[in-house]
């Protein structure tokens, strides 16, 4: 596909792509720390929790810029040799898919000052030893395309009121022919080559078992859409036209399937602090919910939780009630089983979407945390 230069076809991908651009800020940090018990000295992760998502690319952009650049004047003081920087970035690729390429250079032209990709690329420039855990690309570009082809029918971009329909179809048609190079094959195959790549770590037993309890479950939750896609030789679009031809679910299932799965970004991330007990300082610079999955194993590592900086997001009930509509999203067998109402999984998610939007309240955590983290000793610091 040769992208226009120019013209109205180019301006409505790109406002689609916008809403689908990322732009992010860190809203809380957790500072664990666990003694190296070889030369006595503690090892600090810094998970920092940023919001990124597309209903606050408009709204959150100043926070973005705020926090990119905070963040950035951060690395430049760092002590690079001893610290590993985590990042969740979608963005970053080397690979040769012709499909997701393009769908890149669409995204990158709606917005080129990408939070996430930022602090990858001018991490990895400065010197940084950067790890980037982001593996589920084909997917989330696909479902993107598939989600703003119906954002555009159903009049959800109010940039577009007041464009002709054959301007729109003209924009449909071609974010079309950008899905034609994505298989469901290829969704298949990715998920499938990271499984493997993680069934292949050797990063001890707590680890181990806690990676093969989660596929377990991953796999569980998605067991018919994976043989469906395994088998199927049909560009997406076409596969989920005819996996659910009910626009409602269709709808449902694309929001479910980009929330599925997520856990293969958090046993990535976990791979990579247990293979880095050299390093003094680990940041890892992940959404929430990514964060909130983490944070009990690192407990089972044998970290301590020594510091929250920003304030608590949600109550003990409001996280409860989270983590239990993620989980009934994220089960996407159930939008095949005709026992269960539909209602009960759109309910599920309109709820999580609600909470994830009372998220977006809040403030961008005090410099007190950037503080933090360039100190040799941050509990020191705080006692002092």
């Amino acid at each position: 596909m040769k992208l226009k230069s120019q013209g109205k076809t180019l301006f409505i991908i790109l406002l689609v792509f916008i809403t689908h651009s990322v732009a992010a800020f860190v809203s809380q940090g957790d500072i664990w720390r666990k003694r190296n018990e070889a030369n006595k000295e503690f090892q600090y992760i810094y998970c920092l929790s940023d919001v990124h998502d597309s209903q606050g690319s408009q709204l959150f952009a100043a926070r973005d810029i705020t926090c990119r650049n905070t963040f950035l004047n951060m690395v430049d003081k760092i002590d690079k040799k001893n610290a590993l920087f985590i990042i969740e970035d979608p963005f970053s690729y080397v690979g040769n898919h012709v499909g997701f390429k393009q769908y890149l250079d669409l995204v990158l032209a709606a917005k080129s000052d990408i939070f996430l990709s930022l602090l990858a690329s001018t991490s990895s420039n400065k010197g940084c030893n950067v790890v980037n855990v982001e593996s589920r690309r084909l997917r989330i570009a696909s479902i993107s395309c598939l989600a703003g082809i119906h954002n555009i029918l159903a009049g959800l971009i109010p940039q577009l009121q007041g464009l002709t329909s054959a301007q729109k179809e003209q924009a449909i048609n071609t974010i079309k022919n950008l899905l034609n190079n994505f298989t469901a094959k290829d969704i298949f195959d990715e998920y499938a080559h990271l499984a493997d790549e993680i069934k292949s770590f050797n990063d001890g037993t707590i680890l181990t078992d806690y990676y093969q309890e989660t596929l377990t479950q991953i796999e569980k939750e998605g067991k018919t859409v994976l043989r469906k896609l395994k088998d199927s030789k049909k560009d997406m679009a076409t596969f989920c036209t005819e996996l659910f031809p009910s626009l409602s679910k269709r709808t449902a299932f694309y929001d479910g399937f980009l929330l599925w799965a997520l856990e293969l970004v958090d046993m990535k991330a976990l791979h990579a602090i247990y293979n880095a007990s050299d390093k003094k300082k680990i940041f890892l610079i992940m959404g929430f919910q990514h964060i909130q999955a983490i944070s009990p194993v690192l407990e089972q590592l044998g970290y301590e939780k020594v510091k929250t900086v920003g304030a608590a997001i949600f109550t003990q009930q409001e996280s409860d009630t989270f983590a239990a509509c993620r989980q009934k999203v994220t089960n996407i067998n159930v939008l095949f089983d005709k026992k269960v109402p539909f209602e009960t999984y759109t309910d599920a998610a309109l709820q999580l979407k609600m909470l994830s939007q009372s998220y977006f309240a809040a403030t961008v955590v005090p410099d007190s945390l950037w503080q933090l983290c360039l100190a040799d000793d941050p509990v020191g610091r705080l006692a002092a």
